[in-house]
């Protein structure tokens, strides 16, 4: 718990790495009016749940593998940030002090919170990113993840509690 009016949540397995996050971030939130999350990776979700399956995604993140460093850019938002739907639980940046769903599963609980943030009245964002902000520290690119069987699972689960609240 912390009262601090901005909050990073970030991945286990990912790392900070831009010098200049925090007074990028927060110049992200003063330009956006109700901008409530802001996330490295984000698109209009599919109706199947499956974030690598949106015909836009916008952002970018570096992984690490092997001792490489891999860019992994989509489309970048040609003006200061893109507004999206979702964002993806990589790296979650909130202005707002809001109560998480910690019932929801692992891979979704990002698109919870954005749902919940929207219906509020918030604005869920992307940031444009002319250098990556955050490295994923894996063998498996991050998008890639989708392809696990226990995100299968969690994918399911998400399906049949929450599709009729977010895909009206």
């Amino acid at each position: 718990q912390s009262n601090a009016k901005y909050k990073v949540y970030i991945d286990e397995t990912a790392e900070i790495i831009h010098p200049n996050f925090i007074v990028e971030t927060l110049a992200q939130f003063s330009v956006v009016p109700n901008a409530g999350i802001l996330g490295m990776i984000g698109s209009i979700l599919p109706s199947n749940g499956k974030l690598n399956q949106a015909l836009k995604i916008w952002g970018r993140y570096h992984q690490r593998k092997n001792e490489k460093i891999i860019d992994h850019l989509f489309k970048n938002p040609l003006l200061y940030n893109q507004n999206v739907q979702v964002i993806d639980r990589l790296l979650m940046v909130t202005s707002v002090d809001k109560i998480w769903d910690e019932t929801f599963p692992d891979f979704f609980y990002g698109i919870k919170q954005c749902h919940q943030f929207s219906v509020d009245g918030y604005k869920v964002i992307v940031s444009q990113q002319n250098t990556a902000n955050v490295v994923f520290e894996n063998d498996t690119d991050y998008i890639a993840l989708s392809g696990l069987p226990e995100y299968e699972t969690e994918r399911q689960l998400f399906l049949q509690r929450d599709s009729k609240e977010i895909f009206p």
